[in-house]
């Protein structure tokens, strides 16, 4: 500060509040001073949050967004390369809407600043899936599992969500679709697996984050694929905000994390959709029933969240064989490589921080849990149990010990 002439109004430091950083306020005659100190700090590799408080000129304000998004470019260098950076910020340079929103992503996140490293860390993870297509994509697949006359299809995207395909009759039924930017990867995967990507006639979708619809949209409008939805994430979808019509104070946080996500992954909403009927059949648990459908030899009913996660999120229940579908709860973290561990991070905001009610997310997880013991125990007496399909990692069969992470 003293070899670049800042003058210094006040540095509050305390280690006792906080060992690793201090709070400063500096007064300079013209923006390029600032343009500067901060270029010097950047280079030397100090993390920083900047609060502008003066001339509301456009200048100003694209000096200032710049080193807020250069503050998000430092924490993917930990997760890829510099020429993987570099080529991010060019498709950020290249979208001025895209630009816009990183800014207003982290000048919402100076409101939340509890927030401000869980929503970046899955922003990074969200943009890092762009260096993942063509040669550098690599799917797992998991062992098939035959259900009568119905064959279940695993694929671990490289990040995000898995998706689920059925083979039944003479055509394909999904569970969910991943990022939207896998979509011609994918389709050539399921090639390689001789099944036809047009045979994918049913896509169910479990709720409406970029991870789980995003090649939804892709399938409907190329091959028709009817695409079945919760009325609940038509808001999330119109208004691009996952916290859409949930009473939180990160709404609109939530809003800019959407559309950033969506844009960086090429996320398409189908236009056209089939909703869940929300009338309860029934009740299992604490849980309304609000649907029932068949996929080949299998009938699933379609439990209802209380929205604990993101409006609008169901499970599929088959009681027959215990295949249970519950999406971003119950998640097998162990299975997770140590890459995948470094991008989700799963038991710190996969499991808590993005979820619209971190409570109410954490009793519903009970309640599966409960909904599953009580299942398995009907499955034991045909030497069977429960199989949990989660939204990300491996699938796992039931044990009675067992813990949320």
């Amino acid at each position: 500060l003293k070899e670049y002439r800042a003058n210094v109004i006040y540095m509050l430091y305390n280690e006792d509040i906080d060992s690793e950083s201090a709070n400063i306020a500096l007064a300079t005659e013209n923006p390029d001073e600032v343009n500067t100190l901060l270029s010097v700090i950047n280079n030397r590799g100090y993390n920083y949050k900047v609060v502008y408080r003066g001339s509301d000129t456009e200048e100003v304000e694209r000096i200032i967004g710049l080193k807020l998004v250069e503050k998000f470019f430092l924490r993917l260098r930990k997760l890829v390369s510099d020429r993987d950076v570099k080529q991010l910020m060019a498709i950020v340079d290249s979208s001025r809407k895209l630009y816009s929103e990183l800014v207003n992503f982290y000048s919402e996140v100076g409101n939340h600043p509890e927030k401000g490293d869980v929503f970046s860390n899955v922003l990074a993870f969200a943009s890092t899936s762009i260096v993942r297509l063509g040669k550098n994509f690599k799917a797992k697949q998991l062992t098939p599992l035959q259900f009568n006359t119905t064959r279940i299809l695993t694929f671990c995207l490289p990040t995000g969500g898995n998706i689920f395909v059925f083979q039944h009759d003479d055509e394909f039924t999904m569970f969910d679709a991943g990022y939207g930017l896998y979509y011609e990867d994918f389709k050539s995967l399921l090639v390689s697996k001789r099944i036809n990507p047009s045979r994918v006639k049913r896509i169910f979708v479990s709720h409406a984050d970029a991870d789980h619809i995003g090649c939804a949209g892709y399938f409907s409008e190329e091959f028709g694929a009817q695409v079945f939805i919760h009325p609940d994430c038509k808001g999330v979808m119109d208004k691009e905000n996952r916290g859409y019509g949930a009473n939180t104070q990160l709404s609109r946080l939530n809003k800019h994390f959407t559309m950033l996500v969506n844009r960086f992954t090429q996320c398409k909403y189908p236009k056209n959709m089939n909703f869940f009927p929300t009338e309860p059949l029934s009740k299992i648990g604490v849980f309304n029933i609000i649907h029932t459908f068949r996929v080949g030899s299998l009938k699933f009913e379609v439990l209802e969240s209380q929205g604990g996660h993101v409006p609008g999120q169901v499970f599929f229940l088959n009681r027959e064989h215990g295949l249970i579908f519950t999406s971003d709860y119950l998640i097998n973290v162990e299975s997770l490589s140590d890459e995948e561990r470094e991008y989700l991070k799963l038991p710190r905001y996969l499991m808590t921080s993005t979820n619209t009610n971190s409570q109410l997310f954490r009793e519903e997880s009970k309640h599966l849990i409960e909904v599953i013991f009580s299942l398995n125990k009907k499955l034991k007496e045909k030497k069977s149990s429960v199989i949990i399909f989660p939204g990300h990692g491996n699938y796992y069969s039931y044990q009675e010990q067992f813990s949320i992470c």
